[in-house]
């Protein structure tokens, strides 16, 4: 299930409907941004923001809800070796949800590794570039 979303969510993001939204590219550190330090590209649709991360040690997707101008919920399904799960986060922005600036979140997830599972509490921390 994780891979296969994995796998689409690119699609989605360079799909034509995708090409008419807004554009955002972002580097941070976090599970959203897939792991240790990674790179994340993401298409505004309205309220709705849906991303794909690639880091050093992994790869993520997922997608936020604004609430707010500069507060958003969501989920999002990673791979970060050799740990695979998925979190739901908050996220902040300080500039707000379009403009350039530092975003700080809180996930709150599941991960499984070798068989074991661990529920799990993480901070994530950002930049975003302006579009």
């Amino acid at each position: 299930m994780k891979i296969s979303l994995m796998l689409i969510t690119p699609i989605i993001l360079f799909s034509s409907n995708a090409a008419h939204s807004a554009f955002e590219r972002s580097v941070g550190v976090g599970t959203q941004y897939g792991g240790l330090f990674g790179a994340q590209a993401s298409f505004y649709h309205s309220e709705v923001k849906v991303n794909f991360g690639l880091g050093l040690l992994g790869i993520s997707t997922g997608f936020e809800y604004f609430l707010t101008p500069k507060n958003s919920l969501g989920a999002h399904a990673f791979i970060v070796a050799p740990v695979g799960g998925y979190a739901v986060s908050w996220n902040h922005y300080f500039n707000g949800q379009k403009a350039a600036g530092w975003r700080v979140g809180l996930d709150v997830g599941n991960a499984q590794a070798f068989g074991d599972q661990d529920v799990f509490i993480l901070p994530s921390i950002g930049y975003n570039f302006s579009f």
